[in-house]
């Protein structure tokens, strides 16, 4: 059938045409070219007969006489070669891929007749062709970079819609990269899971050049290959004796992959280095030098380079350089100044130069401090010169300027800039200060003193003038310095913090220089000047019975106040607060001090303090900033250790193949000796640093050793009847770790009731030979300059190694781009690459060597170091090059070593400080205190020498001697530093300290009073008055911290910092040029909230399970002697009486005693148990008589607690033993207190020990909720189980159908004046969302009209512009195209559709996983949804990636879901914390608007889309809204509203004392902290929507969920094998729980509780000795972990250990996670029962 169709048309064709014109009629009989063209082609028209007369040809017709009309047009000349032929020719070439249609007519011959037949012609340009396809490169994951050669460029994000890719049957994606249109596209791909790659290009694809596109769609088969190709080469030449061939290859070649498989012709010294894309040979290839590469088959690895290959290079010329040669600032016009420059291929110099005005000094100086380069608007421009370079091609040319020609006889400050006259583009600055006058500067609190030195004579300087500025540029005092060259100033108050000394000027008639007043040369140089602030009013020392306390505990601190000199500061007010660990004020209190100068404070810690450290600050009301005293404590749940240990470790450091030996004893506090316990020994590892006391300058260390340390088990067992044990342990000699380690060995022994008591000692370990330590000099290293350093090697014990070798190597530092898998996908990181510039040897000569390295080049290098038996160390510098600021040269600082005649003086003593420097000329000495009490500028004739001074009063409680020696510049001389410094402290004696004596029994009865005494004398033994402080204290509490008895006579006198900070210029003084450097001359020129939120989740029951010994007194000593009790509780153990005085001196000490019975009973009872737990409670007697006891026992349990048989005992405990009698205890169905009770009665004794606990309810805090949309009819509470009493906070919601009024919206969007793509968008909204509703209204402008202005806004790839020809709007395309989805088909253009869809599928192509575009591709997974085309594998792709975008991408991705009918999906993605979008048109507003969309997708008609309704119609009630949230206010409510069936209702809402009536229109919220069974009936017609949730601790357990996170818990061993849970645990475990905590978006603020069963308690290891964990808050209670996420954006791994410390059956409650501020975001999981056996 259709061959008879075409027949027919075939020959009406013919027969139209036979009857169109005849053979006689006027046509055209040839037109050429036909079909395809290029360049200017010569258009030839030949007609049936004569058209002109012979005299017009050859004529060029005018434009409005050729018988032609181009489409598109084309300008030309025309003529005619004969009168039947018209030849024309285009002015310029055709356009690329363009078809054009030429017109002949309307014409006549010279007959008169008009043209007939065809008069239409056609012919084009080439259209667009790929060319060729293939491989660039591959990982070594299967990810290949092809790249696609086109005929003519292409823009690589056009190429995204029409390109694709199939290996093995599956598709792969592929990315075209970069933004600009080319010819050559490289295209990354995925993982390719087969053996080919299938690279398809759709027909259709077009170019930037012309409209014509690839006429069929091209395949090309691709082998994907791992061997090394090499894809291109470049040379440059970077010094005159330095090139740099590089590489490209088809793959990442490392390094080490490449020697061996190189060689060059002529042979040459070459490093490689890993470039992108490649490698590089970074070597002696001199400019111009030929050099030949063989490329060895086998180079890269792996499959490698499959044949030889061999290259030929021609090293190009050194670029152009010009540069300063040298560091620093300050020259010395020392005979005719001169500045070096050097220049490589220049052969004129611009000398230009700017002199800085002296008044503009300090402002200057603030720039360059601050990083900027100097300003050109501070100074006076300098004439400019010429000069020619005696340039010799490719070689450095050093010449040098004359100074004083250049800048006649001026001095003072000046900016250089050298630049090449051919090229503007190299030149380079140096700031030079013409000088001769060497400053340095002391400054103080509230002084300050100038030494100024002539650099050439280094003598001091007379009668300059000195003026000193602040930062700001005021001036803040002037002087003249005297004959020793110094001037100081002192204030009557400190300087003011706002103009503090910055700068000073120093002017010598027409000689100026200048000082920054940064740093401190004292410290800078490695010299301690350590010490505590200097007292100038009054300080203080915090008196603290220990170091930690219970949250719920009574605290008091006493505080002892002290004038300057330890003077009594009288009777005066003072105020104290408390710093909670979160950083918040919690306490607050006025007190006052005392005539004997002490002040009290006291406060009561809540039970919900979170624990952590806490400081406690006293300061004078109206100065809280600078406390008089501050203390730190610890709050936590702690249980005290009833045993002390001892451990006895060898001294070290220890060395490897080494045995150290441990010994090690247990005793109970109260005295008995702790024999028969488990012990376990492990020691921790970690880096340390060496310290060398003979080379204290020096840097000992190899930072390049990686160690991140661990754990090692050294052994276990039980301690002998003594209570001792002993252990051995070797060092191995394989151990492979820095060169120095710190081991924390750690003891560990159980109780007999199962917990485990802790001592740690370090002990160092030194496991190479020889410490390795450098000496890197101060100041800047310049590339190409040599560095002179120092090496210094000793033994462990700090002995010289007096001969022997030390290797060195320097490498430059590069960082390269590596490809590594990350959860599955291929990343780019970037991974720190060595190349080795030089190595040798040098020799040692008594622990010393010189080392002299050159960097070549700007940027990072490593210098490391190894010696005999593996010694290492290593440094790390920077080489760069100054640009017109301050620098300094690197040299070696200089030491003055001062030693003094005694250890300490009495006040008028004659002392003797004795110095040696490194070289002679003039120093300075000062005797310092607070300020200067003694200064001297004495001659330096000799390296050795003396001084002497007098100590006075002033220096208390210590001096300090400060010597600086300074030396003249000279040309004769090596350059290296010029100023040595040297410090040492000097101790006074400073009188007696209070001598305080205590009387204390040695025993003490549990239960008892305890009488004691104290003493209080002088030096002379007299007996003084004042206060005095007396404490009582477990010192098990004690030992939990290390607390030790106040002792303030060694707070007062210790010892003063150094308060002067020094600066000199020396370090930036600026090497003398060398008179043989020839001269370049001139050619001519011219917190509350967090607490709350943190109590909720702590147990509503609390007890203790021990009582704390902690007794504190204040009392008066009148006469020097105080008599003094304390009432004991019923406590058996070891305490420690501290006695603190107060008085005309101060003064401590203390004693401990045993409190015990010769029997003591210990019963153990888990600090929490659940419901229904059983527990076996180990009651320990112990007994310390000398007989045999024969014993009754009577148990009782109360409360909570049970016990399960017999409740009373007869025994009999032997003299000096010990027993334990096993109790079982359960814990009752209901929470509650509990108490265990043991009385003992026997041989005249009889008394009873006390346990309390709690059983808990076996559920953390919690959250429930729910909605219902209520039609006629009743609504109750839903009270969801039982809760425990005084936890429970009940809320019910109730609101009516929202129902916005939409209105003012729309008339807002249509009259908007604007019409930008956004708003165009925005005001088709209510058309296409309300319709009719909306055209009622009368719109400004029609639909057609609007899509019409969106069609000139779309661009060729489908996205749209923000204006007319304006730039894309990346997410404003996704927004037009999200409306016309939303519109009818008859209302958008085909061809607009079709476009906007290639947009959304070339969105979900691209590269960028930004959190900005991957929302951009979930919403256009939205919109193609929306259009019944989801593309679930890329929305599966989204969904892994879903806590990376942010709230908007979450929403839409959500709403794609359920527009694909897999609305469980989408739920969950809903959850996560609200954050705002990174697109411009991102509000919260707007993403209400998305989540209200997403609703309606996945829950239309719930109660949760009604409530999120209203509170979007809320948020538009408020008014100022954008275009954009308008739009998608319409957009959504309208949906909303048209879907609702809104009607009128009335209800009322009965529960409690009150009743409430609501109708349409009216909203009502109740809370309640209990149960309310409120009852809404609602009479109709309408819905009432009714929201409610219950937050609380349930009695009963809950079942799993997850509502925007999931939490989950695993139980491991300590080698981190799981648990089985099933399996019983073994007292004294170590078990490790993991929680991992996943959000389905970016969550803020979390808490993540973990309630601890009965059988474990938290177990800590050495602080500093274990890495890794998580930096999240922890804070650990005795009943339950919490820990406090910030933010979680991914999977949050959090960990924590514990011992198994319990016998019996356990309930292990879940874990449960929370978002403090969001209660909708909640899990909770886990739980079950353990064992222990």
């Amino acid at each position: 059938m259709r061959r008879a169709v075409l027949i027919l048309s075939l020959f009406m064709l013919v027969f139209s045409s036979s009857v169109a014109f005849g053979a006689d009629d006027f046509t055209v009989r040839s037109f050429t070219p036909r079909g395809e063209v290029s360049g200017k082609p010569e258009i030839k028209v030949v007609f049936s007969s004569p058209v002109v007369p012979d005299t017009l040809l050859g004529k060029i017709l005018p434009v409005d006489q050729i018988p032609l009309d181009f489409s598109p047009s084309l300008s030309g000349r025309a003529l005619w070669d004969d009168p039947q032929t018209l030849l024309f020719t285009p002015d310029e070439p055709l356009s690329r891929a363009t078809s054009y249609r030429a017109t002949v007519g309307p014409v006549r011959d010279l007959s008169g007749r008009l043209l007939a037949g065809a008069q239409t012609f056609s012919f084009n340009t080439p259209p667009l062709r790929l060319l060729s396809a293939r491989q660039v490169s591959i990982t070594p994951y299967g990810e290949m970079s092809l790249e696609l050669r086109f005929s003519m460029p292409v823009p690589p994000k056009r190429l995204l819609g029409f390109l694709s890719g199939r290996s093995d049957g599956k598709s792969v994606r592929l990315r075209p990269q970069g933004e600009v249109p080319s010819d050559r596209i490289t295209v990354a791909s995925e993982r390719i899971p087969g053996d080919n790659l299938i690279v398809v290009v759709e027909k259709g694809l077009t170019s930037d050049e012309g409209p014509l596109g690839l006429e069929k769609t091209e395949k090309v088969t691709l082998k994907p290959s791992s061997s090394v190709k090499i894809t291109g080469t470049y040379t440059e030449t970077e010094t005159v004796d330095r090139g740099k061939i590089v590489i490209y290859t088809s793959r990442p070649v490392d390094p080490r992959d490449v020697k061996g498989y190189v060689f060059v012709s002529p042979e040459r010294s070459f490093r490689v280095e890993s470039t992108y894309g490649g490698f590089a040979l970074v070597g002696e290839f001199p400019p111009r030098e030929r050099i030949v590469l063989s490329l060895k088959k086998g180079l890269g690895g792996g499959d490698g380079l499959v044949a030889d290959e061999r290259r030929t290079f021609i090293m190009p010329d050194v670029p152009r350089s010009i540069r300063f040669p040298v560091a620093g600032t300050f020259l010395t016009p020392f005979d005719d100044p001169r500045i070096a420059v050097e220049t490589v291929n220049v052969d004129r110099l611009r000398l230009r130069g700017w002199k800085l005005y002296p008044n503009n000094v300090p402002v200057a100086m603030g720039v360059l401090d601050g990083g900027s380069e100097l300003s050109t608007s501070l100074t006076r421009r300098l004439e400019d010169w010429e000069l020619p370079i005696d340039n010799r091609v490719n070689e450095t040319i050093r010449g040098a300027v004359d100074l004083e020609a250049y800048l006649g006889q001026s001095r003072g400050v000046f900016m250089l800039e050298a630049s090449d006259e051919d090229s503007g583009w190299t030149r380079a600055r140096q700031l030079v200060t013409l000088t001769d006058l060497g400053l340095s500067a002391r400054v103080y609190d509230d002084s300050l003193m100038v030494w100024l030195d002539g650099l050439s004579t280094g003598k001091p300087v007379e009668g300059a003038e000195i003026s000193v500025y602040s930062s700001s540029n005021q001036l803040l005092a002037e002087g003249v310095t005297d004959g020793d060259g110094l001037w100081s100033v002192v204030r009557d108050c400190d300087w003011d913090p706002q103009l503090l000394p910055s700068v000073v000027v120093a002017r010598l008639d027409e000689d100026l220089t200048f000082l920054s007043l940064s740093g401190n040369l004292f410290a800078d140089n490695g010299l301690d000047v350590s010490g505590a602030p200097w007292n100038e009013t009054y300080e203080g020392q915090c008196l603290l019975p220990r170091g930690i306390f219970r949250p719920g505990e009574s605290v008091q601190i006493t505080s002892v106040v002290r004038g300057p000199k330890m003077s009594m500061p009288g009777r005066f007010p003072l105020m104290w607060r408390l710093v909670d660990s979160l950083g918040y004020e919690m306490f607050r209190g006025r007190t006052e001090l005392s005539s004997s100068g002490t002040a009290t404070g006291s406060f009561d810690l809540p039970d919900a303090a979170p624990s952590g450290k806490y400081r406690f600050e006293l300061f004078v009301p109206g100065d809280e900033g600078s406390p008089l005293a501050d203390a730190s404590f610890l709050v936590e749940d702690f249980t005290p250790p009833k045993i002390e240990l001892g451990l006895n470790v060898p001294e070290g450091p220890l060395s490897s193949g080494r045995t150290m030996d441990l010994s090690f004893r247990a005793d109970y506090l109260f005295g008995a000796p702790a024999g028969g316990l488990a012990w376990e020994a492990k020691a921790f590892s970690r880096e340390s640093v060496y310290r060398s006391d003979r080379f204290p300058d020096f840097s000992f260390g190899d930072g390049e050793v990686s160690y991140e340390g661990g754990e090692i088990y050294l052994g276990g067992g039980d301690l002998d009847g003594s209570g001792e044990g002993r252990l051995s342990w070797t060092v191995p000699d394989d151990w492979r770790t820095p060169p120095m380690i710190d081991l924390a060995v750690s003891l560990n022994v159980m109780e007999a009731g199962g917990r485990w008591v802790t001592r740690t000692e370090i002990v160092s370990c030194a496991l190479n030979p020889m410490q390795i330590g450098v000496r890197f000099p101060e100041g800047d290293v310049m590339p190409d300059e040599p560095v002179q350093l120092k090496i210094a090697a000793v033994t462990s014990k700090d002995d010289p190694i007096r001969s022997g070798e030390i290797s060195w190597t320097l490498f430059s530092l590069a960082d390269r781009p590596v490809l590594v898998r990350d959860d599955g996908r291929t990343r780019m990181r970037w991974e720190e690459e060595r190349s080795e510039v030089a190595s040798g040897k040098v020799e040692l000569k008594d622990g010393l060597a010189d080392l002299t390295v050159v960097p070549e080049g700007d940027g990072r290098y490593l210098l490391t170091f190894s010696g005999k038996g593996g010694s290492t160390g290593s440094i790390r510098f920077d080489a760069w090059t100054p640009w017109g600021g301050t620098s300094r040269k690197a040299v070696l600082p200089g030491k003055v070593e001062l030693t003094l005649d005694k250890e300490s003086y009495n006040f008028g003593d004659r002392a003797v400080l004795s110095y040696s420097a490194p070289f002679t000329g003039t120093g300075l000495f000062t005797f310092e205190a607070e300020g200067i009490i003694e200064r001297k500028v004495v001659e330096v004739s000799e390296p050795e020498g003396r001084i002497e001074f007098v100590p006075s009063s002033e220096a208390w409680p210590n001096g300090w001697c400060t010597f600086q020696v300074v030396r003249p510049v000279s040309d004769k001389d090596e350059w290296g530093s010029h100023r040595a410094l040297g410090v040492v402290p000097v101790k006074m004696n400073l009188g007696y300290r209070a001598s305080v004596s205590l009387d204390v029994p040695e025993k003490a009865e549990p239960g008892g009073t305890l009488n004691l005494s104290v003493e209080v004398r002088d030096g002379e033994g007299k007996p003084l008055s004042g206060d005095l402080w007396i404490a009582l204290v477990d010192k098990g509490i004690l030992r939990l911290t290390g607390h030790e008895t106040p002792d303030p006579w060694e707070a007062f006198t210790a010892r003063r910092a150094l308060a002067s900070r020094a600066s000199d210029l020396y370090d930036e003084l600026m090497p003398i040029e060398s008179r043989e450097t020839p001269l370049l001359h001139p050619a001519g020129g011219d917190g509350a909230e967090a607490r709350a939120a943190f109590g909720v989740n702590l147990s509503p029951v609390r007890a203790r399970g021990f009582r704390v010994l902690s007794m504190v007194k204040t009392v008066a000593s009148e006469g020097g002697k105080v008599d003094l009790s304390f009432d004991l509780p019923e406590f058996s153990g070891g305490a420690r009486v501290m006695a603190v005085f107060s008085g005309s001196s101060v003064g401590s000490a203390h004693t401990d005693l045993s409190i015990s019975r010769p029997i003591t009973v210990d019963p153990t009872v888990p600090d929490a148990l659940a419901p229904g737990d059983m527990v076996l409670v180990p009651v320990q007697l112990i007994s310390t008589a000398k007989e045999d006891l024969k014993l009754h026992m009577d148990m009782k349990a109360e409360g909570s607690l049970s016990l399960e048989g017999a409740v009373s005992d007869d025994l009999v405990l032997s003299a000096g033993e010990s027993s334990v009698v096993y109790l079982k205890v359960r814990g009752s169905d209901r929470a509650g207190t509990g108490s265990l009770s043991v009385r003992l009665l026997g041989d005249g004794m009889d008394f009873s020990v006390r346990r309390d606990t709690v059983v808990r309810p076996p559920m953390p805090r919690i959250t429930v909720s729910g909605s219902e949309a209520l039609g006629k009819g009743v609504f109750e509470m839903p009270e969801k189980g039982r809760w425990f009493p005084g936890t429970l906070r009940a809320s019910l919601y109730l609101s009516g159908a929202p129902n916005a009024d939409l209105m003012p919206l729309i008339q807002f969007l249509d009259r908007y004046p604007y019409g930008c793509l956004e708003q165009t968008v925005s005001a088709l909204w209510p058309s296409v969302t309300l319709g009719d509703m909306a055209d009622r209204m009368g719109r400004s402008t029609s639909v057609p009209d609007r899509i019409a202005r969106l069609q000139t806004m779309q661009l060729y790839d489908g996205s749209f512009s923000y204006w007319p020809e304006g730039e894309v709007d990346r997410w404003g395309s996704l927004y037009a195209a999200h409306l016309l989805a939303s519109m009818a088909e008859e209302e958008v253009p085909l061809s607009m559709m079709h476009r906007t869809e290639g947009y959304l599928r070339s969105v979900l192509s691209e590269s960028s996983e930004s959190a900005f575009d991957l929302s951009r591709k979930a919403y256009a997974a939205y919109v193609m949804s929306l259009s019944d085309q989801p593309p679930l594998g890329w929305m599966a792709w989204l969904s892994e990636r879903i806590g990376e975008m942010d709230s908007a991408g979450r929403y839409l991705l959500a709403g794609a879901y359920g527009l694909a009918g897999k609305r469980d999906l989408g739920l969950k993605l809903l959850g996560g914390a609200e954050l705002s979008g990174s697109d411009r048109y991102g509000s919260a507003v707007r993403d209400m608007a998305l989540r209200l969309l997403a609703m309606e997708e996945l829950a239309p008609g719930s109660s949760d889309e009604a409530f999120l309704a209203a509170q979007l119609s809320k948020a538009i009630e408020a008014g100022d809204l954008s275009t954009h949230e308008a739009g998608m206010a319409v957009l959504t409510l309208g949906r909303f509203s048209r879907r609702s069936d809104v009607k009128p209702f009335f209800a009322e809402v009965t529960g409690g004392d009150d009743v409430f009536k609501m109708a349409a229109g009216d909203e009502l919220a109740l809370s309640s902290d209990s149960f309310v069974s409120w009852r809404v009936d609602n009479a109709g017609p309408g819905r009432l929507f009714c929201g409610w949730s219950l937050s609380g601790v349930p009695l009963d357990p809950v079942e799993p969920f997850d509502k925007g996170i999931s939490v989950r818990r695993t139980l491991r061993n300590a080698d981190g094998e799981p648990i089985d849970g099933d399996e019983p645990l073994s007292l004294g475990d170590e078990v490790v729980l993991s929680i991992e905590v996943t959000p389905t978006g970016k969550v803020k603020d979390l808490v993540v509780v973990d309630m601890l069963p009965g059988c474990l308690e938290v177990w800590k290891t050495p602080s500093g000795f274990v890495s890794g964990g998580s930096s999240v808050r922890r804070d650990v209670r005795f009943d339950r972990v919490l820990f406090f996420p910030s933010s979680v954006e991914k999977t949050l791994k959090l960990e924590y250990r514990c011992r198994v410390t319990a016998r019996g059956d356990f309930l292990w409650p879940p874990v449960y996670a929370e978002g403090m501020y969001d209660s909708s975001i909640r899990s909770v999981s886990g739980g079950g029962r353990l064992s222990v056996r």
